[in-house]
């Protein structure tokens, strides 16, 4: 009876003991997942990444995949949605070309941007 005791008190010990490891490794893992949130977001930035914005400028603009007016759409949306003045008083450059030459020179202009923003 007392070796069972023994045994039953040392199963309940490392119960307890892994337990508290799992909801120590819970809280680290939750903390982390918010940090790394914040790195991807820091405060003050859109949702939405340069990188995201200059694969569907190439995508839309440039043609390189079908595009639809909802795929059009987005893209307007996701370049407001940068917050940037300067890129978006491009795009609307852009979309205000009245030929080829500009509308060109304008992409341009607006993929060199989302560019630097990028690396900034």
């Amino acid at each position: 009876m007392n070796n069972f005791l023994k045994t039953n008190l040392f199963s309940s010990i490392l119960i307890i003991v892994l337990l508290a490891g799992n909801i120590y490794i819970s809280m680290q893992y939750i903390s982390l997942g918010k940090e790394m949130r914040q790195l991807k977001n820091p405060a003050g930035e859109s949702s939405v990444s340069a990188s995201i914005v200059l694969t569907e400028v190439l995508d839309v603009v440039l043609n390189t995949r079908p595009t639809t007016a909802d795929s059009r759409l987005k893209l307007e949306n996701d370049i407001r949605q940068l917050g940037d003045k300067e890129i978006t008083a491009q795009w609307e450059a852009f979309l205000a070309s009245k030929d080829s030459k500009t509308s060109q020179a304008s992409a341009l202009k607006v993929i060199g941007l989302l560019e630097d923003k990028m690396t900034k």
